[in-house]
């Protein structure tokens, strides 16, 4: 295993809390043969990061001696810190700050404040934030929140909340409502709460003071909000406290369980909204919906029957998808010639002629409704059928019947409609059509296949001149630092999340800030930050692509493939499709991290690998990327290498690629990803695919000049 080094803040600027990125493997990887003072601290760091109080406590107890006073005092109280021991926290930092100096003084007064407010020591905690705020001058507005919200003068805390960032204004409200209830006036406070999109924190108000209907209505509107904890709330009161329920806000509730990826408490509100009386149409197939995706997939065939015509085809697609294909056939076809007129009636067809492989039914769609999108996938399935056949002068037509339809016309219908054109020896045309295809579609997949086929160049995306980041933008990522290392994660989310809402007027400023957060560890905001630039600057700029595309930890990254024998480029293209760098991302299946994986698959990878592991590590980089990276080495080694099958078994599983692979079109690895059935996995690959493409030409090796 590899040691990944480094940090945001020198550890000249703070010695003892700078983060460590890989943090799983300084613990795995740790020597008691070195034990320097770097190190020692490094690993300590790491073992809080993970969770683990004994193992840095041990460390502590053996290596501390190499540590000077105020490192040990620092690491003695993270320690105590994750261990609740708050007063032992509070004094070790105390106590660490009085002999540093500096930023890491500041920093040590800070989480002393932070353990004491948990403490419940709130006049000493007001006092160490008053001290802090002198010492941390960049995140001084940030810490003046935090006394405010334990100041009983409500005076005091207004001048206080004069200080705070902009970007924190929910929380400031927050603030004020606290204020409100401690003058006695919980309706003001509740409604600052709703207006903070705290919905759920005020209807609790409200069923303190017994107003039902308010706090109904509060928690009715927080399942919309974008607070997760807050919307969480607003499910439980309304699932437990607000009575009576009423049906509508049973499906508010059931939504909300929905945005919490909790598919089985949803489809619970749908049921009791049903039960209540709502028995829409809308409502039962939200309801089937939601327990499909729970995995009750019997129970969805009853309840979309409940729906009657309007859930008919929504009933026979779900039996299709449980494998009754003959008897979902029938009803989807019967769907289609009894609701012609249906939006669903094209894709009810198409369906079915896909479940029976009747190129008559095919055909039928296209002569029913010739410009629906399932016309347009039946002839590119017939179409395939011909190329598959080798019979490619016969698949022509159905190419240039589509192109001849589509505006613009599809990137997959040019390339296929090229490919056929040259096998027919029309090589002219069809090198014009590829040519054509590739600079149009130069940064898609079907783009880089045209380019290939042709010998065209690659799009020049060299990295733009260095750019001194804007001095406002410095600032900014300066306390996102300080508010990180301190473990203030509430206070550093709120400062980009209202970053990335700002209204910019200086994408170059936008994009320098993409920068800071992808040097950060951050992927998912750059990428926001990028695709906003590309309204304003274009998709082609290089920094807009590397916004769009970011690389973090591509250190770590570049380490965990090779020790797997993997393509490092293909790891970052699939950590880009899978989780976009967001190590907290959680799909609605239970996938989690860099490299989504499922709690029951890491296991298991780490079972056969004799790896201890604990299922929170999964939102560890390093961690999820050493499970990861073995599982898709797996993968590649049962399909020979073959890189598209992999990914389709990465996202699909095996089975299933197994059943594509054996199919007459699948020879190739283009060929393979046509056969791809599930339109999902089919994009997927196909994402995948060009995110390589693309990091390849973003990202030259660092040996290269």
């Amino acid at each position: 295993m590899h040691l990944a080094t480094g940090g945001t803040l020198s550890a000249q600027a703070l010695p003892i809390h700078d983060v460590v990125p890989g943090a799983w493997h300084r613990i795995t990887d740790w020597s008691d043969s070195v034990a320097d003072s770097l190190s020692v601290r490094e690993a300590i760091t790491a073992a809080v990061n993970l969770g683990l109080p004994d193992r840095a406590a041990t460390l502590l107890a053996r290596h501390g001696d190499v540590l000077d006073a105020a490192a040990r005092l620092d690491l003695s109280g993270r320690v105590a810190a994750l261990r609740g021991d708050w007063l032992v926290a509070a004094h070790a930092f105390s106590a660490s700050a009085r002999l540093g100096n500096g930023t890491g003084a500041g920093m040590c007064v800070a989480q002393s404040a932070d353990a004491l407010a948990r403490a419940g020591r709130q006049d000493s905690a007001v006092a160490a934030y008053r001290r802090a705020r002198r010492q941390l001058p960049d995140v001084a507005g940030w810490l003046a929140l935090r006394e405010a919200a334990l100041t009983q003068d409500t005076a005091r805390a207004e001048s206080l909340l004069a200080m705070a960032p902009p970007t924190a204004w929910r929380t400031v409200l927050g603030i004020r409502a606290r204020q409100r209830l401690l003058l006695g006036d919980p309706v003001s406070a509740e409604s600052l709460l709703e207006a903070a999109q705290l919905g759920g924190a005020a209807a609790e108000l409200a069923i303190a003071r017994g107003d039902t209907a308010a706090a109904r209505r509060y928690a009715v509107g927080a399942t919309e909000g974008s607070d997760t904890a807050d919307v969480r709330r607003a499910v439980a009161l309304l699932g437990e406290e607000i009575r009576p329920i009423r049906p509508e806000a049973a499906v508010a509730a059931a939504r909300g369980a929905s945005t919490l990826r909790d598919p089985r408490l949803a489809a619970e509100f749908a049921a009791l909204a049903v039960r209540l009386g709502d028995s829409s149409v809308v409502t039962l197939l939200a309801w089937a919906g939601w327990l499909e995706q729970a995995g009750q997939r019997r129970e969805a065939l009853r309840v979309y029957g409940l729906a009657g015509d309007g859930g008919a085809f929504q009933l026979a697609r779900a039996r299709l998808r449980l494998g009754e294909r003959a008897a979902a056939a029938a009803a989807l076809q019967q769907f289609a010639t009894g609701h012609p007129t249906d939006r669903f009636a094209p894709d009810a067809l198409y369906l079915a002629a896909d479940a029976l492989g009747s190129e008559r039914l095919l055909r039928d769609v296209i002569e029913r409704w010739p410009t629906d999108g399932a016309a347009s996938r039946a002839r590119l399935r017939l179409a395939q059928a011909r190329l598959d056949a080798h019979d490619t002068a016969a698949a022509i037509p159905y190419l240039e019947d589509e192109a001849r339809r589509q505006r613009p016309t599809s990137p997959r219908t040019r390339f296929l409609l090229g490919r056929a054109q040259l096998a027919v020896h029309d090589r002219a045309v069809g090198r014009e059509t590829l040519a054509e295809l590739a600079m149009a579609d130069s940064l898609g997949y079907y783009g880089a296949l045209a380019r290939d086929a042709v010998g065209a160049p690659a799009p020049d995306v060299s990295a733009s001149p260095a750019r001194v980041p804007s001095p406002v933008v410095v600032r900014w990522l300066r306390q996102l630092d300080i508010l990180e290392v301190l473990g203030f994660d509430a206070e550093a989310d709120q400062l980009v999340t209202g970053l990335l809402e700002r209204d910019w007027e200086d994408p170059q400023a936008m994009l320098d800030l993409a920068d800071g957060l992808a040097a950060r560890g951050r992927g998912g905001e750059p990428i926001r930050l990028g695709y906003a630039a590309v309204r304003r600057i274009g998709f082609n700029d290089p920094r807009v692509l590397r916004a769009v595309f970011p690389w973090p930890n591509r250190a770590l990254v570049e380490a965990e493939a090779r020790e797997h024998g993997l393509d490092p480029y293909l790891v970052a293209a699939l950590i880009r499709q899978e989780s976009w760098f967001s190590p907290g991302a959680r799909s609605r299946a239970g996938a989690v991290g860099y490299m989504q994986l499922m709690p029951a698959t890491a296991r298991e990878v780490a079972r056969r690998a004799h790896v201890d592991w604990e299922d929170a590590w999964l939102a560890v980089p390093d961690a999820n990327m050493h499970l990861g990276c073995r599982h898709l080495a797996g993968l590649l080694a049962r399909f020979d290498g073959d890189v598209v099958a992999a990914l389709a078994a990465y996202n699909a599983g095996a089975r299933p690629t197994e059943r594509w692979r054996r199919r007459p079109g699948a020879k190739t690895p283009i060929g393979f990803v046509e056969q791809i059935a599930y339109p999902e996995t089919q994009e997927y690959v196909r994402a995948v695919v060009r995110n390589r493409i693309l990091y390849r030409l973003l990202y030259p090796p660092a040996e290269d000049p």
